[in-house]
């Protein structure tokens, strides 16, 4: 019996291409985006691991500096006090040996010359606490000239060519889904991920960390207030309040920091109502600082 001609459907077999090709595609989108993340992580960890290195330096350093002056300083106000001691027991002396023996002048000069050699000691120690005293005070104007100390890495500054002044001061912070990342597949990859990863990301800790220099480098005459942005936007005042908390209130200001770094960055963005949250305060600033995606 003769066999029929088979044929080969070329409609199955493309199918089945398209199908393996776009597996293909999705598991390579997977692994770029997985070594994206590993290698994120990585540099964030050890970038970390690096700036809490350097602070404790810095602040065992400047311990270290200001117990050696305050003991320096003591020890200079001891050893006057001893000299004084002295001074009074001599001239006691003196006065003793002038009333007993009037004739016997050498012993009284030689006293007389220890008198003016004590004295002289204790100006030269009080030149040297006169100068002890300006250091310290250096010192303190060195970390207590702004409302809040703070320093980026290696002491430099956040932002240049920027002027934080004024009598009330607006910060508009952008915690949109935009700023986990400088690319779109970055932000799409980290945008699903848990809230303490997003609130890792390096470009948002930037933005956190810029909001904090600005508000320690502000006048301590300026009032000041952090808002925060996406789709919608709130307050980080107490109770979400729209009003200007001074400079010198360190305990609200602790409070809104806080708050600041309880924040995560999702969802879109809604520059127009950022704006509009403006006429909310009952006086208006005259210094708007916006922070976002450029």
């Amino acid at each position: 019996m003769k066999k029929k001609n088979s044929t080969i459907n070329s409609f199955n077999l493309a199918f089945l291409d398209i199908m393996f090709c776009g597996f293909g595609a999705v598991v390579l989108l997977v692994l770029i985006i997985n070594s994206h993340i590993v290698s994120d992580n990585k540099i964030k960890n050890e970038e970390l691991r690096i700036q809490v290195e350097q602070l404790e330096d810095e602040t065992k350093s400047a311990a270290i500096k200001h117990n050696k002056m305050q003991k320096l300083l003591e020890t200079n106000y001891q050893q006057a006090q001893e000299i004084e001691d002295k001074l009074t027991k001599t001239d006691n002396t003196l006065q003793s040996i002038d009333k007993k023996n009037s004739g016997n002048s050498s012993k009284t000069q030689a006293l007389k010359k220890q008198i003016k050699e004590l004295q002289e000691n204790i100006k030269v120690i009080e030149k040297r606490n006169i100068q002890q005293k300006k250091n310290i005070e250096i010192s303190q104007k060195q970390s207590g000239n702004k409302v809040r100390q703070y320093e980026g890495d290696g002491h430099r500054q956040y932002l240049t060519g920027l002027k934080l002044g004024g009598k009330r001061v607006l910060i508009l912070l952008d915690n949109s889904a935009s700023m986990l990342d400088e690319t779109i597949v970055n932000i799409i990859a980290k945008r699903n991920l848990s809230n303490s990863v997003k609130k890792s990301a390096r470009k948002w800790r930037q933005a956190v960390e810029s909001v904090k220099w600005m508000v320690a480098n502000l006048p301590k005459s300026s009032q000041f207030l952090i808002a925060s942005f996406n789709k919608e936007t709130q307050s980080l005042a107490d109770n979400q309040a729209y009003q200007w908390i001074k400079t010198s209130d360190q305990a609200h200001m602790n409070a809104m920091f806080k708050r600041l770094q309880q924040l995560v960055p999702e969802n879109g963005t809604n520059l127009s109502k950022a704006f509009a949250s403006i006429l909310k305060l009952k006086q208006k600033p005259d210094n708007i600082i916006l922070i976002s995606q450029p």
